[in-house]
Parts: structure tokens; C-alpha cells; sequence
């Protein structure tokens, strides 16, 4: 099965910029601020699994 990686990063991008846009909501902040950090969490592991595939698939 092939992965679009780079689809994927970029949507979760699109989704990180939404929650920096809702943590200036009064109240609402903090909630968000989570959100940002599992977004970057995820993206980097996201990431270090493209570099990982790309890696093997060169070397075959």
C-alpha cells in the first residue's frame, strides 16, 4: 500500500494554522495549544516515517 505522506502533512498543517486561529478565542486557548502540540507531534512522526520509507525504498 502506498501512502501519501505529503497529502497527509499538508491537511494537518491546514488543521495546525485552524488552531492557532481558535486560540484566540476567550477561554478557549489552552484546549487549542494542546491541539497545536499533538498536530506537531504527529506531523514530525509522520515525517520521520516518510524519511524511513524513502530510505528503504532507495536502497532496494
Amino acid at each position: 500500500m502506498v501512502r501519501n505522506y505529503e497529502k497527509t502533512v499538508n491537511q494537518l498543517e491546514e488543521l495546525r494554522i485552524h488552531c492557532e486561529a481558535m486560540t484566540e478565542i476567550e477561554f478557549a486557548g489552552e484546549i487549542w495549544s494542546k491541539d497545536i502540540k499533538a498536530l506537531d507531534e504527529a506531523i514530525a512522526i509522520i515525517k520521520e516515517c516518510q524519511r524511513a520509507v524513502e530510505s528503504v525504498a532507495e536502497s532496494e
